[in-house]
């Protein structure tokens, strides 16, 4: 076996198991290089280029599927889920696309994940939830307008 066809492998078998960016894979593959001691440094650009053009590594889709992931599972505020496709290494623009593609609504997002905990802080005064509410949305990334909606609304709803 070759060191391309080594590398490709490895790649290959690398995307069964999750999704990766070009970044990922490129930083995953410059380690098994060191890991087979392949010499050749051409080789990663090859099977990045190829794991592309089979579409395994395709940065719009991998921003799409993150984006709604993060919508359906782990309610995130839009600065942070572009803090974390940036850390991944998606550029700006296919961010935005994946945005302008999904319904993503961050005072929804920010509602959902504040119902989520206002059971737990029943106990607590109003001020002091209000203040544990602000904290945790902000920290969960959720710009100050969509947190004082969502803390309005799900304010009104428990007193009613």
């Amino acid at each position: 076996m070759n060191e391309y066809e080594k590398l490709m492998n490895y790649g290959l078998r690398l995307i069964t198991k999750k999704r990766y960016t070009v970044v990922e894979m490129s930083k995953k593959l410059k380690l098994a290089m060191k890991k087979y001691e392949l010499s050749d440094p051409e080789i990663m650009g090859r099977v990045v280029d190829r794991l592309k053009e089979l579409n395994y590594l395709n940065d719009i889709e991998f921003a799409d599927h993150f984006v709604k992931d993060r919508i359906n599972f782990r309610p995130r505020g839009k600065f942070l889920i572009q803090k974390e496709l940036k850390q991944k290494g998606v550029d700006i623009t296919a961010i935005e696309t994946a945005f302008g593609n999904s319904d993503f609504d961050e005072e929804d997002m920010a509602i959902i994940a504040l119902e989520k905990k206002l059971k737990s802080w029943e106990k607590y005064p109003t001020e002091k939830v209000r203040s544990k509410a602000f904290s945790f949305l902000s920290g969960k990334g959720f710009s100050s307008d969509a947190i004082y909606k969502a803390m309005k609304r799900c304010y009104i709803q428990l007193n009613e």
